[in-house]
Formats: structure tokens, C-alpha cells, sequence
């Protein structure tokens, strides 16, 4: 199944810039997000409970495509209905809080070693966005377990 999701131009093109150095599709980056995000809560990496819509307003919105076979449509299915969330809210999550971790691993399956210029990039976006983490991690009780 192909559909859509309306994601922050800055998240964006984070994917786009980890994608061209790895050469993973955005689609399989943007689910490797949304994957993290429910692997951690159902493994209690992640506490408390997930409720609220994307409500922030970036600078600018992106269209960002992805496809899911039957395993993930279920997968993200059952997720969003657990988490009462929005499945671009979920992934927007899963980019404030394990980003650092999918850089890591995306580079090194594809044994490349530009992680710090990506991540100072994620860094800076995410100081800008503080007000927005300290949202997850404080309203919505959402902790990630160190």
C-alpha cells in the first residue's frame, strides 16, 4: 500500500540527507522510525502514554511517501491504535527521540562514517525544537529510558 504523511520540512530533510548518504529509501528510513518508536513503548523503553496530534508549527510542511506491506500496515495499525496517535505524530516522536540511534545504525550497515556532520545537524534542530521535546518527554509522561 503507498500513502502519505505530512511531515516538518526540517524532519525531512534529515531522511532526504540520511538517505542520499546511505542509500536507504526515505520510505524505509521514515519506517524504521515509526518501527523504533513501537518497538521501544511495547519494550518499556519508552513510558507513559502517547495521546496527543502533531500540533506544532514548523516553518514548512513536507509530503514525504512511503509504502507498507501487510506485517507493517498491521504493525502501525495496531500502534496507532494503542498509542491514540497519529502515525506522522508517531514517527515525529520517534525522530526527537532515537534519531542518534538510527543515524548510528543506517551508517554503519552502509559503513559509512559522516555521523557527525548529520548529527550536529539533528542537534541543532532539536535545540530549536526544545520546547517541543520537553512537550513529549513532560506532557505526555513519555520517557526515554537511558
Amino acid at each position: 500500500m503507498n500513502t502519505s504523511a505530512n511531515v516538518d520540512g526540517d524532519f525531512y530533510d534529515s531522511i532526504v540527507q540520511l538517505s542520499k548518504i546511505t542509500s536507504v529509501s526515505v520510505s524505509d528510513i521514515y519506517k524504521e522510525i515509526l518501527k523504533m518508536m513501537i518497538k521501544s513503548s511495547k519494550l518499556r523503553y519508552v513510558a507513559g502514554r502517547l495521546s496527543e496530534y502533531q500540533n506544532h508549527s514548523p516553518e514548512r510542511w513536507e509530503k514525504l511517501h512511503y509504502s507498507l506491506n501487510e506485517e507493517e500496515i498491521e504493525l502501525i495499525s495496531n500502534a496507532r491504535q494503542n498509542f491514540k496517535i497519529s502515525i506522522s505524530n508517531l514517527a515525529f516522536a520517534g525522530y526527537l527521540l532515537f534519531w542518534n540511534v538510527i543515524v548510528e545504525k543506517l551508517l554503519k550497515k552502509s559503513k559509512k562514517s559522516n555521523i557527525e556532520n548529520i548529527l550536529r545537524t539533528y542537534d541543532e534542530y532539536k535545540e530549536k525544537l526544545a520546547n517541543y521535546c520537553s512537550y513529549y518527554k513532560k506532557r505526555l509522561k513519555v520517557i526515554k529510558k537511558e
